[in-house]
């Protein structure tokens, strides 16, 4: 018998239509010579490639070679061969060449449908041609009115994306090469106004501004155009004009005429631009162009506006601009210190993230500096403290800078917010002292505080929800100036003592028991706790306590379970790592391996991970004590603060 069974040969999967066409232009580049060697620099490819472009007929006959269907997905293969050939800056003009030549072979209307496609690629091969626009922009032979809206939509599409340095390197291409159309494109901009299109207008502006505009009819046009932004009664027209200086200062920069008439035009205050002009001097600060006249200008004109700014962007460039340290020479402005402003500025909305950030990295910015940062710190926890304190209460919020002052040994800062006579002040010193591990009170601030200052610390600790090990070394260090106040405070001070080992009977009475090792009064307090858990250590061991409810342990295991559900369907459907990870149930085994890639891993063993933390007694034993005892504090407070505001 003969054996007809065809043994079949394994199928390699099927390249994707963009595969194929990646090893299609990948084989054209090397047959025109321009991949030799792997090897190559992505500046000897590129070299290659432009030689070749030398003129019109040699470009012509390159796209040939690589595009034989020149309109046909002509930028996803544009975008294949910049990645194929480097991303230099002769890459960048090689492939600006082969767009424009592709281009020009297209009738007007052809041209204009295939720029459309550009924009309207969803593949991130238009970020691959975007370095390309420049060139492309100081040739490209479009009426304005549709260059305009070409433009408008690109800058649509790649929104506040990096990429945006090459879109304006674009621009200005255009405006230094094509006065004349970039006159007509920031006018039309100015008829018909979008976000987009005056952004433009405003970025044209500032450079033709720089310009030697040839023709006196392009100056007066220029003119013309200058005045109805500057004078126009749309607010978002006026802001685009102001945005046009920054531009023209990072180009050529600016003179003192200008910015005083700016100054002069803030000052006055019409159609409220101050606040605007205000992000615009914050902005001018950084530019290195700017001469030290005119920084030590700005920077006092915006010392004196700093208080006064209500507008919550403008309070973000202030405190921006805080963090700039190029010094002041001389006269008024030798004075001013910018990292002040961010008190100046206060109050900064909660909300306002973004602001609080560039706060946090002011500060961490001038650590360097201790005393500076300290009175910094100072001052602005008694200007804003209650957003400070619930800033410091959310997660992963100002963790860098709780950091760096874990690391500076803050203790005397601290210490000083605590016996702060304003509560926000005072609360934040104790969030510190709680989050950032300090040891205790320094004695000089605990010396010079008073006693009723000292009264209110001891109130507040009643009121906040202190780490067991903080509450502890808080009370230690107190405990001297009340044993001066009398008796009737040394018996408060023991009754909140005795609350607090029962409260936190772990961390906290271990901390009190190295800390009093010699002490009759806290160890006094300690000992007797000990005694009284020794003396009930019976009646917690005897049948009576082992009694439980019928059916109380299979509903507390239901109740877990139930829990675990819900606490894992509530991750998956709010958090973005659990996406990323696989949901794996372990049947057997003590190891672990997976499939990466086609290769099993090498096994690994499981790990267990614990952790722990302790909860507060009283809070659950008697609630409605413990609120009684926070009302009392806080009227307490509120009567010593009322004393000590009449005195």
């Amino acid at each position: 018998m003969t054996d007809d069974t065809e043994i079949n040969s394994p199928r390699l999967p099927r390249q994707t239509p963009e595969a194929q066409r990646r090893e299609q232009l990948r084989i054209a580049l090397r047959k025109l010579g321009v991949l030799v060697d792997d090897d190559d620099s992505d500046e000897q490819r590129s070299n290659r490639l432009l030689n070749m472009l030398s003129d019109d007929v040699a470009e012509s006959g390159v796209l040939q070679s690589l595009f034989p269907n020149c309109v046909d997905n002509l930028h996803d293969s544009l975008g294949m061969v910049s990645s194929l050939v480097g991303y230099d800056s002769g890459t960048r003009q090689a492939i600006a060449k082969l767009w424009l030549a592709a281009i020009h072979q297209l009738a007007s209307t052809d041209r204009m449908s295939l720029l459309d496609e550009f924009v309207d690629q969803k593949s991130n091969y238009l970020f691959n041609l975007l370095p390309s626009v420049p060139a492309l922009l100081k040739e490209l032979d479009v009426p304005a009115e549709y260059l305009l809206t070409w433009l408008e939509r690109l800058l649509t599409v790649i929104g506040n994306d990096g990429a945006q340095s090459d879109y304006w390197s674009g621009l200005r291409t255009l405006a230094v090469d094509r006065t004349f159309d970039s006159l007509d494109i920031a006018e039309r901009a100015v008829q018909c106004p979008t976000t987009e299109r005056l952004r433009i207008a405003s970025f044209l502006l500032g450079l033709l501004r720089t310009e030697s505009l040839g023709k006196e009819a392009e100056q007066c046009r220029f003119d013309a155009l200058d005045q109805t932004m500057r004078e126009s009664d749309d607010p978002e027209m006026r802001r685009s004009w102001h945005w046009s200086w920054p531009t023209m200062a990072s180009d050529q920069g600016i003179s003192n005429a200008h910015v005083e008439a700016l100054i002069v035009r803030a000052d006055r205050g019409e159609h409220n631009d101050r606040d605007c002009l205000t992000r615009v001097f914050c902005s001018l600060l950084s530019y290195e162009k700017l001469s030290q006249k005119l920084h030590d200008r700005l920077l006092v004109w915006i010392d004196l506006q700093a208080e006064k700014i209500v507008d919550a962007e403008a309070k973000h460039s202030i405190a921006s601009a805080a963090r700039l340290d190029r010094a002041a020479v001389d006269g008024d402005a030798a004075t001013v210190r910018p990292l002040n402003w961010i008190v100046q500025i206060q109050p900064v909305p909660l909300d306002a993230l973004g602001t609080w950030h560039v706060i946090e990295c002011a500060l961490v910015d001038s650590i360097k500096d201790k005393y500076t940062f300290s009175e910094t710190f100072k001052s602005l926890a008694t200007a804003n403290g209650s957003a400070l304190l619930k800033l410091f209460q959310q997660p992963c919020t100002f963790d860098r800078l709780l950091r760096e002052i874990e690391k500076m040994n803050a203790t005397t800062m601290i210490s000083e917010l605590i016996v702060y006579p304003e509560r926000a002040a005072r609360r934040v010193g104790l969030a510190l002292f709680d989050r950032v591990g300090s040891r205790q009170i320094a004695k000089r601030p605990l010396k010079k505080a008073s006693d009723e200052i000292i009264q209110m610390v001891f109130y507040e600790l009643q009121c906040l929800v202190l780490e067991p090990k903080a509450a502890a070394r808080l009370m230690w260090s107190i405990k001297p100036r009340f044993e001066q106040m009398g008796n009737e405070m040394l018996e408060e001070y023991v009754d909140l003592l005795e609350m607090q080992v029962r409260n936190y009977p772990g961390s906290l009475l271990k901390e009190l028991k190295r800390l009093a090792k010699d002490d009759s009064l806290v160890g006094g307090v300690v000992d007797a706790f000990e005694e009284l858990v020794e003396a009930t250590a019976a009646s917690r061991q005897s049948g009576v306590a082992n009694i439980r409810v019928a059916g109380a342990r299979r509903g507390a295991i239901l109740h877990k379970r139930k829990m675990d559900r819900d606490v894992r369907r509530s991750m998956g459907e709010h958090s973005v790592l659990i996406d990323l990870c696989k949901n794996i149930k372990v049947l057997y085994g003590n190891s672990l391996g997976q499939y990466v890639d086609g290769t099993m891993t090498e096994a690994t063993p499981f790990h267990s991970t614990t952790s722990s933390f302790e909860m507060p007694i009283v809070e659950f034993s008697d609630p409605e004590g413990m609120a009684l005892r926070r009302i009392r504090a806080a009227t307490m407070i509120d009567q010593i603060a009322g004393r000590e505001t009449d005195g």
